[in-house]
């Protein structure tokens, strides 16, 4: 009985390593193609592909390479990605908020295997363009998404991986600090930094003031949306000359200009810490006066603009 036992085992075995799959290895070319078209995903769109279903789409209808003979090599590495579509497991992740990682496995042969770091391509440009129009950094994405930075990312030519990061952030804010310093901002998801800048716009404009800051014309709605238009910077001019020559008819224009900021909450105020300027003046407060009515007619709720100093 134990002999029948032992040869029932012996025979079953027998059976499953002869029907047992075998496959030919995958070549060094074929891994080569593969690692250099991920590669090109990543160039173009900043992230790796999801999916085997989705590389395929993307790197024929985009034709990822167009010069032969890595054209012909990466045709015939989809080829085999196609043919081949069951027996291969596509592992894709993010291990943290800031890596991703990516495995391809062939029955058991690893034909790719990367963990990268995640690029935020177009955080840095977006941030650079809200602080200059803004004079400050944006609080969350949530901040920066109404902006609508992604306009800006799309004439630099990065809507792409604009998009994939701010979809990216805004999934996981939950796991995304926003830290505003005094001038500067750190964003960053527990010891690993996303972007940083430190570009103060009170440095570029409060160090010196000089007639230059004339130019200073920054006008946003309610809701705190941007809306600079040359209607409303003509208006604001007008507004500010006729107060001007009532207060000061006989001065001429002078080279010493204030920044300030009005708010439908907190009224006018000194955009720069100059201690030595009052605002409880009788021209400061007519100036105040005015914004509040042209904030009203124009459905403004923050100005940032200039007015000369007159002894």
């Amino acid at each position: 009985m134990k002999n029948k036992l032992t040869l029932l085992v012996f025979t079953i075995c027998f059976a499953f390593s002869c029907c047992k799959v075998t496959h030919a290895p995958v070549s060094s070319i074929t891994k080569g193609t593969l690692d250099k078209a991920i590669e090109g995903w990543c160039s173009n769109l900043c992230d790796y592909p999801k999916s085997l279903d989705e590389f395929v789409s993307y790197a024929e209808e985009h034709d990822i390479w167009k010069k032969r003979p890595i054209k012909d090599s990466l045709q015939t590495t989809l080829s085999f990605l196609k043919e081949e579509k069951e027996h291969i497991v596509w592992q894709f992740n993010h291990p943290t908020v800031t890596t991703m990682s990516l495995t391809i496995l062939y029955y058991d042969d690893t034909i790719f295997r990367k963990t990268d770091k995640l690029s935020f391509s177009g955080l840095d440009v977006s941030l650079y363009s809200y602080n200059w129009y803004h004079l400050e950094y944006p609080n969350s994405i949530e901040e920066l998404i109404a902006y609508d930075s992604l306009s800006h990312c799309q004439h630099q030519g990065f809507y792409r991986c604009c998009d994939a990061t701010f979809d990216y952030l805004l999934k996981n804010k939950e796991k995304v600090k926003w830290r505003k310093g005094d001038g500067d901002i750190l964003v960053c998801s527990g010891n690993d930094t996303i972007a940083f800048q430190g570009d103060d716009p009170r440095i570029a404009y409060c160090d010196e003031f000089t007639i230059s800051n004339k130019v200073i014309f920054r006008f946003f709605d309610t809701s705190g949306r941007y809306a600079h238009s040359k209607e409303l910077e003509r208006a604001l001019k007008a507004g500010l000359k006729q107060l001007q020559e009532k207060h000061f008819p006989t001065q001429d224009e002078q080279t010493v200009w204030h920044i300030l900021v009005y708010t439908s909450k907190n009224g006018l105020q000194l955009f720069c810490n100059n201690g030595d300027i009052r605002l409880d003046t009788e021209w400061y407060e007519e100036v105040e006066a005015f914004l509040c009515q042209f904030c009203s007619e124009y459905g403004l709720g923050k100005v940032v603009f200039a007015v000369p100093e007159y002894n």
